[in-house]
């Protein structure tokens, strides 16, 4: 949905300049910084080709016995509200830099994946710490000392302010609010990433945005939107189990504290 898509790519960028005001600071990367976080034990993410813009979304077909938008949509509430994990990628290419945000966890371990442009970090959350890695135009943008190639900072997971709203929980709850301000009452078949769906469809039209719902589990499976902001969601690995790292001690500095002079403890 072109609404949520737009709010998507505020918060990826948010997250670059909130970090000036955050008192951490970061790395330098290293090859591997854009890579994604630790993928789940069983699903394995989308392929490449799953991410563009024509997607593994089936032709859809009109089905007179299918359930209301309404009611697809309250059941896909329910379900995400009962999450305990999984992972999502998302791409934005209608703006002046693509960005790309890669989630995988549980609700309180997670990692992400930002890119925005040339920009990219990793976040690392365990609870209420937050391990940070990000290039040098990461920390260019955040204002904010380099300490070095492979080292991330620790911060008190509340500082990372913006970062949070890329959850899991957060972006589901995000994109099934606009799309029930936005789909049209009636439901069409579909397959999505090989799984049978139901289509849900803005009222302007499928460029306008597309909802993918499993039937089966009412798993949100892929959200599209065709518009002048052209953006991706895919989602799958539901309640697998996800591993974050934890980044070793001899890589970890300290951010200072908040309204501190710029500095990193060991």
């Amino acid at each position: 949905m072109k609404v949520a898509a737009r709010a998507g790519v505020v918060v990826a960028v948010g997250v670059l300049l909130a970090l000036a005001g955050c008192g951490p600071s970061p790395t330098t990367p290293s090859s591997d910084a854009t890579r994604a976080v630790a993928r789940g034990t069983r699903t394995q993410p989308p392929s490449a080709s799953a991410t563009g813009a024509t997607a593994s979304s089936g032709s859809a077909t009109l089905d007179p016995s299918a359930p209301s938008s309404k009611a697809v949509l309250a059941k896909a509430e329910a379900r995400a509200k009962a999450l305990r994990s999984g992972a999502y990628e998302a791409r934005f290419t209608g703006g002046k830099e693509p960005v790309r945000i890669s989630f995988r966890g549980s609700r309180t371990d997670y990692g992400i994946l930002l890119v925005v442009g040339a920009t990219e970090a990793v976040f690392y959350i365990h609870g209420a710490t937050a391990y940070i890695r990000g290039n040098a135009q990461f920390w260019a943008q955040a204002r904010t000392p380099d300490p070095g190639k492979d080292v991330f900072i620790e911060v008190p997971t509340n500082r990372i302010g913006p970062a949070t709203d890329l959850t899991l929980e957060r972006t589901l709850r995000q994109l099934i609010t606009t799309a029930s301000a936005r789909v049209v009452p009636e439901v069409t078949n579909a397959e999505s990433q090989g799984i049978s769906s139901w289509s849900l469809t803005d009222r302007r039209g499928a460029r306008a945005g597309t909802v993918y719902i499993s039937k089966d589990t009412f798993d949100v499976i892929r959200v599209s939107d065709r518009d002048r902001d052209v953006a991706t969601f895919e989602f799958y690995g539901w309640n697998d189990t996800f591993a974050v790292p934890t980044p070793p001690r001899s890589k970890i500095l300290k951010g200072p504290p908040r309204g501190g002079v710029s500095g990193y403890t060991a």
